[in-house]
């Protein structure tokens, strides 16, 4: 916390010092910064008053013409450059709001606590205070300001404090988790889509026959590019969205031929073959090639014939 020595007098000047200041401007306090965010949940915004010690002195003439409190207010330029009372800045003396964002200070007091907080309907920014004096208290001048030789009694120092709008911690916690469960949901796609490669063939052509040999109809040309496996069942089915996700997906045949479930995939990157993975029909039959039909026969003793 730093000290701000602002000296009360009829005749002299006042001083005025920060570790603050800045070289170029003496009169340049830079006061603070902070951060200010929306509420998300339940991470509310708590706003925390930048302060710094004001250190006062009244010589003996101030000491006895003082007739009742001296009044401040926090004033800033506007685009037009004139002095308007600042808005959305609270102002703290020792820790309690001040009423009507009016310092008071009293004759007794050699120093107080001075508190600077936003709210949210401040800008974003540097924001630059001035102190306007709303009641000198009897007092002829104070610091440089001839408080008789003008209405508008504006005191030269200048204050600087900042506010950054920022992420609300809360938001930004659960924004960079869901970041990093998305990351390792697309490296696991990668993982698991890598060894489970897709059909590199366009078309299966699956034909049935009777036990009688007569061909059923219609022909069944079945589109499994881009797929990881086949499935041919007599029962109805539907892939689970997390398996489509991760693993690609999956063609179903359904025809009541098959009354014992066989699954084919791609043969490594192959586009010359395709792997039956389990074969309960004929467990000699572990691959389909191109051009050469494959024939599996069920319990009923009908033929399908699965060629591309």
């Amino acid at each position: 916390m730093s000290k701000n020595k602002l000296l009360l007098l009829l005749i002299f000047p006042l001083w005025f010092w920060s570790c603050n200041k800045t070289a170029e401007n003496p009169d340049k306090v830079i006061w603070g910064e902070t951060d200010y965010y929306n509420n998300f949940l339940f991470k509310k915004y708590e706003p925390i008053p930048m302060t710094h010690t004001l250190e006062f002195e009244f010589n003996e003439d101030a000491r006895r013409l003082l007739n009742s409190d001296i009044e401040f207010e926090a004033v800033e330029k506007n685009e037009q450059e004139k002095f308007v009372s600042t808005k959305g800045i609270n102002l703290y003396k020792n820790g309690i709001i001040c009423e009507n964002n009016i310092l008071k200070i009293n004759r007794g007091e050699k120093s107080v606590e001075l508190g600077i907080e936003f709210t949210e309907v401040a800008t974003e920014g540097n924001h630059t205070l001035y102190l306007h004096v709303k009641n000198s208290g009897g007092l002829d001048r104070i610091d440089n300001t001839d408080l008789s030789s003008t209405d508008e009694i504006i005191l030269a120092h200048e204050w600087v404090v900042k506010k950054d709008n920022v992420y609300n911690p809360l938001a930004k916690l659960l924004f960079w988790i869901l970041v990093s469960i998305i990351v390792l949901i697309i490296i696991l796609i990668i993982i698991i889509r890598a060894n489970n490669p897709t059909f590199k063939i366009r078309k299966l052509q699956i034909e049935y026959y009777t036990r009688e040999g007569e061909l059923i109809p219609p022909y069944n040309n079945l589109q499994i590019k881009g797929c990881y496996k086949v499935i041919c069942t007599n029962k109805n089915q539907k892939q689970s969205i997390l398996s489509r996700l991760f693993k690609g997906k999956t063609a179903f045949v359904v025809n009541e031929f098959w009354d014992k479930e066989i699954c084919l995939k791609p043969k490594s990157f192959s586009k010359n073959a395709i792997r039956i993975a389990n074969n309960p029909y004929d467990s000699f039959v572990k691959s389909i090639i191109k051009g050469t039909p494959t024939e599996l026969l069920n319990n009923n003793n009908e033929k399908v014939i699965l060629n591309f």
